[in-house]
């Protein structure tokens, strides 16, 4: 019980490096990042190439969202380019997680006596931020290590390589698991720094086939989470909609083939911790080149199926009631009243 309610404070931990990260790099950028945004993006490949750029500078979901939403609800980025910006970022803040997945745990406290010192004892917001940023970091570190070592008092015990079975063996369950993870943490790296927490300690708790499993869910599970908090918008919903179906398709279509693209994660560089990373890059990488020649057509479809529904509140012109429309004589009179 104690061991599991670690490995649950590891979690917690990683969760709040993420959240602490996404301040510190608001500190740095701060507002000029929606005005940079703003202005470099173009035709659908520049697009996506400044939402890889987006998520390297800001690896939070939740932010890029926003920042998404913002622009087109400003008219500043089309609902189309919106996708594909918001595509792109998920591509760039996978290189958090490669960060994660190199083994760092025993670096993190120099990390974190670095950060302090710059976040506690400098003035300037920028130096502020980056102190803010290498503590962030750590946190994250120092959460994948107690997670892992959780893993390393049963690593030789039999249940444990079971359990390893089962999720490999059941693909669906694993990638459903993860979903809900993603979901719930409301960020893809925060549930796979935990199955990257587990490879680093030992890499047969992490297969191949249970990585294609929870990277395909991880990412599903995070779209999903960013429709349902765009709901009641309805633009927003629409091209937010288009980039979960979009990494549905690209996780049916992984986990359909998964022996073929297990055999693809094994022959990535690195360990098993590494390969989680490399494929969270490919996955991403690969939903977005789908996307890229098809995001209008998409929206388009997505916009014909979710209608605006009208307001209420709104003081509109009413239409001529239809029972005059034929006798023009009497609808004028009625105009009149």
């Amino acid at each position: 019980m104690l061991a599991f309610l670690s490995a649950l404070g590891g979690v917690a931990l990683i969760l709040f490096g993420i959240r602490f990260l996404r301040k510190g790099l608001d500190k740095i950028v701060g507002l000029r990042l929606s005005v940079w945004v703003g202005r470099l993006t173009g035709g659908p490949c520049r697009t996506a190439a400044v939402g890889i750029g987006l998520g390297l500078v800001s690896p939070s979901s939740s932010s890029q969202g926003l920042l998404a939403v913002s622009l087109v609800r400003d008219g500043l980025l089309p609902p189309a380019r919106a996708i594909l910006l918001l595509m792109g970022a998920y591509v760039g803040a996978t290189l958090l997680l490669h960060v994660v997945a190199f083994d760092l745990v025993e670096q993190a406290p120099i990390g974190l006596l670095i950060g302090v010192a710059l976040f506690q004892g400098t003035k300037a917001s920028m130096s502020r931020g980056v102190g803010q940023v290498i503590v962030a970091v750590s946190l994250v570190l120092i959460g994948v290590g107690i997670v892992g070592r959780l893993t390393s008092g049963f690593k030789d015990a039999e249940d444990a390589r079971t359990l390893a079975e089962i999720a490999s063996g059941y693909p669906l369950l694993a990638a459903a698991l993860a979903m809900a993870a993603a979901a719930m943490f409301q960020s893809s790296t925060a549930a796979l720094a935990v199955v990257i927490g587990l490879a680093l300690q030992d890499g047969a708790l992490a297969s191949s086939g249970m990585t294609v499993a929870c990277v395909a869910g991880a990412n599903v599970g995070l779209s999903a989470i960013a429709v349902v908090a765009s709901w009641s918008d309805v633009p927003a919903r629409r091209f937010v909609l288009v980039v979960l179906l979009s990494r549905a398709l690209a996780a049916l279509a992984a986990l359909s083939f998964i022996t073929v693209v297990s055999g693809w994660v094994e022959a990535l560089p690195g360990g098993a911790a590494q390969r989680v990373a490399w494929f969270h890059t490919a996955f991403n990488l690969a939903a977005l080149l789908v996307v890229l020649p098809t995001a209008g057509f998409s929206h388009a479809l997505v916009e014909r199926l979710v209608k605006s529904r009208p307001n209420g509140n709104t003081i509109e012109p009413l239409a001529i009631d239809v029972r005059y429309a034929d006798d023009p004589g009497l609808a004028f009179a009625q105009t009149k009243r």
